[in-house]
């Protein structure tokens, strides 16, 4: 379990284990609800890329349906957010050059994670909407936490 970050890291051997874990959608705990996401670790032997040009909101499973790759097998297929954005990942470690989606062929690219920062905190490890102490109010500019009124306010 990463608790900075809000991750929750499961590793089973059984294929139907990890299938069933892949369909939960929400889990229910102290009479809150919390939403979850899931995602297979990529293997070894693959490589992840970012395809632009879809519809956000565009599901999974349309993705993994309609996504065709010229040589290559596509393992996963999901959208970034609230982007035009896939995260695509292949088998074997050469990128391809396009894809086709319903037809249109869209341009693959090298996917760069880049490291998640807090924009009320300025920390890093988590995004606004998924901060550790959400009764603390933190001044944006300084990063002091509960300031008064006339606080000396100092940006980063």
């Amino acid at each position: 379990m990463r608790l900075l970050q809000n991750i929750v890291i499961i590793s089973t051997p059984q294929y139907y284990v990890a299938e069933a874990l892949y369909k939960v959608w929400e889990h229910k705990l102290s009479e809150r609800v919390y939403p979850i996401t899931t995602y297979f670790e990529a293997l070894d032997n693959s490589c992840t890329d970012i395809v632009p040009g879809f519809v956000p909101g565009t599901s999974f499973s349309t993705l993994l349906d309609e996504l065709v790759a010229p040589v290559t097998k596509i393992l996963q297929a999901r959208m970034m957010v609230q982007t035009n954005i896939a995260l695509v990942t292949f088998e074997g470690l050469k990128i391809p050059r396009y894809v086709r989606f319903y037809g249109a062929e869209l341009c693959c690219y090298p996917y760069h994670p880049r490291q998640v920062v807090c924009k009320i905190c300025h920390k890093l490890g988590h995004h606004d909407d998924h901060r550790h102490t959400p009764d603390v109010v933190i001044c944006p500019p300084c990063g002091t936490d509960n300031p008064t009124q006339l606080h000396p306010c100092t940006s980063h």
